[in-house]
């Protein structure tokens, strides 16, 4: 059991980790559009939004399994 909340410990940071990594990208994106007003910042932040999504869709699933093994309801 320990092994398993290990494992989703592990799952939850990558998936906030990956979301973070988005976020940045998205942030750096629109500021370099904004300081230069160069086209290339709009590809930035589409990466960076797919980033996140990809981020939040991997949450999704590890929620959805955390909620199957019921890890939050247990008795101490």
């Amino acid at each position: 059991m320990i092994e398993e909340d290990v494992k989703m410990d592990k799952s939850y940071v990558s998936a906030v980790a990956i979301e973070v990594t988005g976020i940045i990208i998205v942030s750096g994106g629109i500021v370099f559009e904004y300081l230069s007003g160069e086209a290339v910042g709009f590809v930035v932040v589409t990466a960076g939004s797919v980033i996140v999504a990809i981020g939040s869709l991997f949450y999704a699933k590890i929620y959805r399994h955390l909620r199957k093994l019921n890890v939050g309801n247990r008795n101490k």
